[in-house]
Formats: structure tokens, C-alpha cells, sequence
């Protein structure tokens, strides 16, 4: 199954033809959005206190901490710089770039 983070959808929808894409991407079998939860929200900004980052990294502590607590898992990214810092100290998250 994959799952997508509901935050990750604030950085990928910004107009109407791609939200279109968007939309029939998350309407296909196997795919769900995963709300950010209390759990997700506080252990996202665990995350961004340990590695000192500000909340302009907000979205990518919540992709993280997703991935985490529904570990194991595998984050398909295209900026795996920070997202790799985000995961250093947890297990189960496997980071790929695309």
C-alpha cells in the first residue's frame, strides 16, 4: 500500500490541472492519505528539536514521522538531503531518491 501524508498534498497541490493528476493519483486502488495525528504532529516536532531545524522543515518532519510510526517504510523523494537528516536516528525508514 502507499500512503501519503496529508501534509506532503500543501506542497504538491497548487493548480487546478495539477490537482487534477493529484487527485486521480489518490483515487487509484492501494493508495491512502494518512491524516497528521496527534502522535504524527508531536513526533514530527520532536524531530525538528533534535536536529535544530525551524518549522520551515514542518512538512518534511510530518512525512518523516508518518513513514516512522507506520515503519517499516520507504520515502520516494526528491529532496533526500534533508529528509535523510530527518531519518538518521530512526529505524525502519528507507530513504529514495528520485
Amino acid at each position: 500500500m502507499v500512503r501519503v501524508p496529508a501534509p506532503v498534498l500543501v506542497e504538491v497541490c497548487r493548480d487546478s490541472r495539477r490537482d487534477a493528476a493529484i487527485a486521480h493519483l489518490l483515487g487509484a486502488r492501494g493508495i491512502g492519505v494518512v491524516p497528521a495525528d496527534r502522535a504524527i504532529s508531536q513526533a514530527a516536532g520532536h524531530l525538528l528539536a533534535r536536529h535544530g531545524l525551524s518549522s520551515a522543515h514542518a512538512v518534511d518532519a510530518l512525512l518523516v514521522a508518518t513513514a516512522f510510526l507506520l515503519a517499516p517504510s520507504a520515502i520516494a523523494t526528491g529532496d533526500p538531503k534533508d529528509i535523510r537528516l530527518l531519518t538518521s536516528s530512526l529505524r525502519g525508514v528507507q530513504v529514495i531518491a528520485l
